[in-house]
């Protein structure tokens, strides 16, 4: 029996071992992209897969209501509280709504203007997600909600989109930052021609990232990320194995 239930442990452990194992090479893989795309580029032609950053041209907005802004960033997040809501006024921040919207954008190079492909950023946030949210998509890093405003029945929003009844019982509040002409903007991805234009766009073989800043804070919080995995996966392989060889029959207790 007892090493029926040391087997029992021994695969239990290794399975979540695998399990964080599995995100860290998946965090790795991150770690890769990040790296190429967080490059200085001194030539563009078709067909490269490159990285164009540099200063913002917005040659048409994302929408009227969104004044100069060249992309609008935005969830609609619920605080609400923990457990059973008797945990001594600990909440917890939960997206009931977001999505981003794109207008006609270009980007100033040392190597010349390129033309950011708009369809391609909107569907970064992927369609049938059932909460998007701009700030928790893996090939989205974005700044920092800027404009944080808390509703309330009645409120008025630069975004076409229905909150439904405002819960009275739990804070409600739009947050959303916006690319406007001047601001920094990096995009990674491949160089097509269309046109007679430069234009940086999407595919199915080639990573696509979009950041309105530097990339080394991305970079270094997924370095964490590895690290943290690939020592929980590490730790719970030895207990794997010491539950398989036996080693807990000697741990006595009592």
């Amino acid at each position: 029996m007892d090493t029926v239930i040391g087997y029992a442990f021994g695969l239990f452990f290794l399975a979540i071992s695998a399990y964080f194992g599995r995100r860290a090479w998946l965090y790795i893989g991150q770690h890769r992209i990040l790296a190429a795309a967080n490059t200085t580029v001194t030539s563009l032609a078709p067909e490269m897969v490159s990285t164009v950053s540099g200063t913002v041209r917005v040659d048409a907005p994302a929408a009227d209501e969104h004044g100069d802004a060249g992309i609008l960033a935005w969830r609609i997040r619920e605080r609400r509280p923990k457990g059973s809501g008797r945990s001594g006024g600990r909440f917890s921040w939960s997206t009931t709504d977001g999505g981003i919207d794109v207008g006609a954008l270009t980007i100033d190079t040392d190597a010349g203007p390129v033309t950011v492909d708009a369809e391609a950023v909107r569907g970064l946030l992927a369609a049938g997600v059932s909460t998007p949210d701009p700030w928790n998509v893996p090939a989205l890093y974005l700044r920092k909600p800027e404009r944080i405003e808390r509703l309330d029945e009645g409120s008025e929003l630069p975004v076409a989109v229905s909150t439904g009844p405002v819960s009275t019982e739990n804070r409600t509040q739009f947050e959303a930052t916006t690319v406007e002409d001047g601001d920094q903007l990096l995009v990674h991805g491949r160089i097509i021609e269309e046109n007679d234009r430069l234009v940086v766009t999407r595919t199915d073989d080639d990573p696509f990232i979009v950041s309105d800043g530097p990339l080394e804070q991305p970079i270094a919080d997924v370095r964490i990320r590895i690290a943290t995995s690939a020592l929980f996966s590490a730790v719970l392989f030895a207990f794997a194995l010491a539950a398989i060889g036996g080693l807990f029959d000697t741990v006595t207790i009592g």
